[in-house]
């Protein structure tokens, strides 16, 4: 009895301390969405089209030009990637065919507002 005793007290104290620094555990099915999100993010790589990027993120706000641009997850705005297009219009105008040249890891940051 006195052991079951001494471990309630430790489960307590544990919870408490966990509660006292923040730490708390993460929003239920946020593991799952987490990875979703990394799979499909991990399906754009060099060679992709703007048209594929733009399935899954818009143009964020701030500086960006027709061949380099930050864009955000459509789903969560602090999702963000940084891209290079290669352009395949001879005017250099932006096309869904444009293949990305380079693609950032995702990295989480407030949005732009212009």
């Amino acid at each position: 009895m006195k052991r079951l005793i001494c471990l309630l007290a430790i489960a307590v104290l544990l919870i408490a301390a966990t509660v006292i620094n923040g730490q708390t555990a993460p929003p239920r099915g946020c593991n799952e969405w987490i990875s979703t999100v990394i799979r499909q993010i991990g399906t754009l790589q060099q060679g992709s089209t703007r048209h594929d990027l733009e399935e899954l993120f818009v143009i964020d706000g701030g500086v960006s030009t027709v061949s380099k641009a930050t864009y955000r997850y459509k789903e969560c705005p602090y999702i963000k990637v940084d891209v290079t297009f290669a352009l395949v219009r001879p005017d250099r105008s932006e096309s869904p065919a444009d293949k990305i040249e380079s693609i950032s890891h995702p990295y989480l940051a407030w949005s732009q507002i212009d």
